[in-house]
């Protein structure tokens, strides 16, 4: 069935605030307007993207690599009254955005629950109990929800401490050293009186981070395969690497990990979703965010689920865009804010210019500048990448 695509990566946000006329802050409606057809590197050509068309250049670049180009429609209330024949799919669920398309209150309560941290908690706990290999065993984030209970826990240091309800390392205060310990405890007090919880987890020795991508539905749990990110010294998104299996083909291959390594987490997250509660009612894209690190006697593990995201993820752009790329090629693309109206245009031709594409014989794209979405509109935030550098 053809799908009207949304772009609101506030979704757990407007859960958190439970109102039907939820609006984030300005720079994040900015935010998402600006990057509003990054959904299309979700889309099937039937698909409708909410968004302005991109510009002609835009689409012609894209359809010469392959890229077939859906729909596209500008933002308005209750939408989908005029696509009967298309699903809602946004990029994640929440009582807001289902309002804003259908025009009346259709959520289910449940769902604040289960699109929260505690579904991440219950679903690592869930997989130790069941039992898994020795690459796989860790010991589990913590679900706190007395002040004073967490409180003793950060005291003894080096954590990191996670509100309920947030994405991409927003929502998280880490304690490395002993100067991190009040400021983490008052924040979770606050966290706890306000959500009536905070989650807390070991602070792990990391050397990559990975998301494994599934398809879920009451029939069967597909999985998709996994995309290599990076995360900045607070925990935040940072960029998707481009080519990311190779980092972890390198770490097979020095004996850092063994060789069955994705089939080991790949085989374990499939039977712990399989034996979730959620499993039959979730219908959807699921993101594990997994971290590969290293204990203190050196020998390597892999958590598998640092955080279970039942909902689209930029990893799943990531490998969208590997397809469109000649085969084997590295690089990496990120997300940035510019500081005035139209900067991301100038960026553009500057990069454009530096950084000039080259494609293989097929159109794909096999090294320079790429732009994931538009310009123009004068934008303030742009996403962008450069192929062919590590």
């Amino acid at each position: 069935m053809p799908r009207l695509l949304y772009y609101n990566p506030t979704c757990e946000m407007a859960v958190q605030n439970g109102s039907v006329s939820y609006r984030p802050p300005l720079r994040l409606q900015l935010f998402e307007r600006d990057l509003a057809e990054i959904m299309l590197w979700t889309s099937r050509p039937d698909d409708i993207v909410v968004a302005d068309r991109p510009s002609d250049r835009f689409v012609e670049r894209w359809q010469s690599a392959g890229l077939q180009m859906p729909g596209f429609e500008p933002l308005r209330p209750h939408m989908a009254a005029d696509h009967p024949d298309h699903t809602f799919a946004p990029w994640g669920a929440s009582r807001a955005a289902a309002y804003l398309f259908y025009g009346k209150d259709q959520w289910d309560s449940s769902l604040r629950t289960l699109l929260s941290r505690r579904t991440s908690v219950e679903f690592e706990r869930r997989m130790m109990q069941a039992g898994v290999p020795e690459l796989l065993q860790c010991r589990p984030a913590l679900l706190l929800t007395c002040a004073d209970e967490a409180a003793r826990l950060i005291g003894s240091g080096r954590c990191a401490v996670k509100s309920l309800w947030s994405s991409s390392g927003r929502g998280v205060a880490l304690v490395r050293r002993p100067e991190h310990i009040a400021p983490a405890i008052v924040w979770a007090r606050g966290r706890i009186r306000h959500d009536g919880g905070v989650v807390v987890e070991p602070f792990l020795d990391r050397l990559a981070d990975l998301t494994f991508q599934f398809e879920i539905s009451p029939q069967a749990v597909k999985y998709l395969g996994f995309n290599v990110f990076e995360a900045d010294e607070a925990g935040r998104f940072a960029f998707e690497i481009i080519g990311g299996r190779r980092l972890l083909d390198r770490m097979a291959a020095d004996g850092t990990l063994p060789a069955d390594w994705e089939r080991t987490c790949v085989d374990a997250l499939t039977r712990t979703i399989s034996q979730s509660s959620w499993r039959t009612s979730y219908c959807g894209i699921a993101g594990f965010d997994a971290m590969v690190h290293r204990l203190a006697d050196g020998r390597t593990r892999i958590r598998c689920c640092t955080e279970v995201n039942l909902r689209h993820n930029m990893g799943l752009v990531n490998m969208r865009l590997a397809s469109l790329l000649t085969p084997g090629a590295t690089g990496r693309w990120q997300i940035s804010q510019f500081d005035a109206d139209g900067r991301w245009d100038d960026f553009c031709a500057a990069m454009q210019a530096r950084h000039p594409a080259t494609t293989d014989a097929y159109g794909r794209i096999s090294s320079g500048f790429v732009a994931l979405t538009a310009d123009g509109h004068r934008k303030r935030f742009g996403a962008w990448g450069v192929v062919g550098e590590g």
